[in-house]
């Protein structure tokens, strides 16, 4: 199972029609770090995807809930919003 999520969650998150109604199920179970671990798999799809770039971009990624609460990233938030300045 995902980062030793029990099999129950995993099922109800399966069965979830949407990634909010999800989120409950995560978060009741204690789960919520999964985000930060979606984040950083994001950023490595995308580096895969780019590996033959003779310059490849920095990846960063950052997970919102609709009501715009941060869920997780692939490091800390403030260190990307730093380098995001002109």
């Amino acid at each position: 199972a995902l980062l030793g999520a029990p099999l129950e969650l995993l099922t109800l998150v399966s069965d979830c029609d949407t990634t909010e109604a999800a989120m409950e199920h995560i978060e009741a179970y204690g789960f919520g770090h999964i985000y930060n671990h979606l984040a950083r798999r994001i950023c490595l799809r995308v580096m895969q995807m780019l590996r033959f770039t003779k310059t490849p971009p920095v990846c960063d990624a950052i997970l919102f809930s609709f009501d715009n609460h941060i869920l997780g990233s692939n490091r800390p938030v403030d260190e990307i919003a730093k380098e995001l300045q002109c």
